[in-house]
């Protein structure tokens, strides 16, 4: 008897981009410096199994737990009003980690 199946929905660049907070050129860039896993190319198109890259992000967000300081210039440091948007949706995304590190040690 076949097993069932689940529909599996691919991302695309624009997804994985969304995620990540970036271009679509920046998970380009990624993608070719090996710092995120390999798309796979289907018809022309570039994919990424969804289970496979959200491993890879659980995993790289649970052990980059303290950032970098580089990564995450203050305004001033930055020697402007505002941040890039980049920054500002790094900062975000790191505070959103924490606050849920922290619900998961809490309890």
């Amino acid at each position: 008897m076949p097993m069932p199946t689940t529909q599996i929905q691919p991302l695309f660049k624009t997804d994985v981009a969304a995620r990540l907070g970036v271009s679509i050129r920046t998970v380009e860039n990624l993608v070719q410096r090996g710092e995120i896993p390999p798309p796979v190319s289907i018809g022309g198109r570039v994919l990424w199994h969804p289970e496979v890259f959200n491993e890879w992000l659980d995993e790289r967000l649970r052990t980059q737990t303290t950032p970098r300081p580089h990564a995450m210039p203050t305004k001033a440091a930055a020697g402007t009003s505002e941040c890039s948007s980049l920054d500002g949706k790094a900062s975000v995304l790191q505070r959103k980690f924490r606050a849920r590190q922290s619900k998961l040690t809490e309890g």
